[in-house]
C-alpha cells in the first residue's frame, strides 16, 4: 500500500476533506477497533482529534483481524503456561488495541513523533525487517513500514494466551504477526499504563528491534521504546520535556517518577480518561 499524504501538524484537525456527519465519524472509528463508550468520550472531550483521525486517509491499524487464540508452546522460555482466554480479559486486551489504533494516528502522536526523531540511533535499528532497519525520516516513513508489514499478513493477528510472561504483559513477534499476553496481568493494571507497552510490542511484530539495548533501558533511542515513551507519562509534555532524552534521564532512570501536573499525564488518559 503506498501514502497519501496526511496532516502531521501539532494542532488538530484535517484539511481538504469532506466534513464527516458524527455519525460517520463514528462508524470510521470504529473500523479501529475503538469501542462504543471510548468513541462517545472521544466525541465529549477531543472532538477535534477524534474528527481528525476519521477523515484523513490511510489510518494504520484499520478494519483488523485480532485473532484470539490458545494452547500454543510457548515461542522462548520468558513465556510460562498457555491458557485460554477468557471473556473480560478478550474484551478487555481489544479495547486496549482499539485505543492504541486510535493514539497511533492522532494528531498529537504524530506531532511528537516527528519531533523527536533525532533520539534515535541507527545503531538500534540493527536486524529489522520489513524495511524496520533504518531510522524512519517522519512519521509517513514510520507509517510504510506499517503497512509494508500489515500487507504481508492482510491485518491478521494470533493473540497468544499466557499465564505468566517475563518482563511485562506482552510480548511482540519480530517481523511476524503474533502477539503473546499475560491476561491475568493485563486484567490487574490500569488499560492506560498497559497501553504503552502493547504499542512497544506491536512495533517489533512491524519488523522494529531495539539492537544492543540492556534489558531495563528505557532509553528513547530505539523505536520500540520511542514510541513507549512518547505515549507513557510525559511523553507529551514539551514544555518540561523538549526532548524524550530529557524525559528519560529525569523520569525513567528513576522509577518513573514525575512531578504531580496534568502535562504529564499519559496521551492514553488525554484521550480516553483515568482507567
Amino acid at each position: 500500500m503506498e501514502l497519501q499524504s496526511d496532516a502531521t501538524a501539532p494542532v488538530s484537525g484535517a484539511t481538504n476533506l469532506i466534513p464527516l456527519t458524527l455519525a460517520e465519524i463514528k462508524e470510521k472509528l470504529s473500523h479501529l477497533g475503538v469501542m462504543d463508550d471510548d468513541i462517545e468520550y472521544l466525541l465529549s472531550h477531543s472532538q477535534a482529534d477524534a474528527r481528525a483521525v476519521a477523515e484523513q486517509k490511510d489510518n494504520l491499524l484499520v478494519d483488523m483481524q485480532w485473532n484470539f487464540r490458545s494452547a500454543t508452546p510457548p515461542p522462548s522460555t520468558g513465556m510460562e503456561s498457555p491458557i485460554n482466554w477468557g471473556q473480560q480479559s478478550l474484551l478487555r486486551t481489544k479495547k486496549i488495541l482499539g485505543r492504541v489504533a486510535f493514539v497511533i494516528n492522532s494528531p498529537k502522536f504524530k506531532h511528537r513523533f516527528n519531533s523527536q526523531l533525532s533520539c534515535l540511533k541507527a545503531s538500534t535499528f540493527v536486524g529489522g525487517l520489513n524495511g524496520a532497519d533504518v531510522i524512519p525520516n517522519n512519521y509517513r516513513g514510520f507509517k510504510q513500514v506499517v503497512f509494508n508489514a500489515l500487507a504481508k499478513s492482510d491485518g491478521h493477528y494470533n493473540l497468544y494466551a499466557y499465564n505468566k510472561i517475563s518482563g511485562g504483559n506482552a510480548y511482540g513477534g519480530v517481523g511476524a504477526p503474533n502477539m503473546y499476553f499475560a491476561p491475568n496481568q493485563l486484567d490487574n493494571s490500569p488499560m492506560n499504563q498497559s497501553a504503552p507497552l502493547l504499542l512497544h510490542e506491536l512495533t517489533h511484530t512491524f519488523g522494529y528491534q531495539h539492537a544492543g539495548i540492556e534489558a531495563g533501558n528505557f532509553t528513547p533511542s530505539n523505536l520500540p521504546y520511542y514510541v513507549q515513551m512518547i505515549t507513557d507519562n510525559g511523553g507529551m509534555n514539551e514544555r518540561d520535556f523538549p526532548s524524550l532524552i530529557d524525559l528519560y534521564h529525569h523520569s525513567y532512570e528513576k522509577g518513573y517518577l514525575l512531578p504531580d501536573s496534568d502535562l504529564n499525564i499519559d496521551v492514553f488518559s488525554q484521550y480516553f480518561g483515568n482507567s
